[in-house]
């Protein structure tokens, strides 16, 4: 993951890193075997459950990556990733992230009720 700060033209100070979204291990192999189960393989479709590949579900458009932004509580994504955008200047990333989509925070996400909802709640008493 490359990443890199910048100054944009109003003077605020950017994060920016790339993104690839990958699919995540659902669990290793086993690796301890007790007495003669070392000799005799675990049935394939055992072996490929446990090392199969969980997708992660991405938005459309978002499949090959993109750019994160990040300035206090604001983000915003960019795609496709430009080329070498590593090397860019700050007023070329600054016109990169005007241009990317803003995304809500995930505390914006959740609605009041949701709030209550993961408050501790004091227990009534009769």
């Amino acid at each position: 993951m490359a990443y890199r700060n910048f100054v944009d033209a109003g003077g605020r100070e950017w994060e920016v890193w790339d993104v690839f979204p990958r699919g995540i291990m659902l669990a290793a192999p086993e690796r301890r075997l007790v007495g003669d189960r070392r000799a005799i393989p675990p049935p394939k479709e055992l072996l490929e459950r446990r090392t199969a590949l969980r997708r992660v579900a991405v938005s459309p458009g978002l499949e090959k990556g993109w750019l994160a932004f990040r300035c206090g509580e604001e983000r915003r994504r960019l795609c496709p990733i430009p080329e070498r955008w590593e090397a860019l200047t700050d007023a070329q990333l600054g016109e990169y992230c005007a241009e990317a989509r803003c995304v809500p925070s995930v505390a914006g996400l959740l609605t009041a009720e949701h709030h209550e909802n993961l408050a501790v709640r004091k227990p009534k008493i009769p």
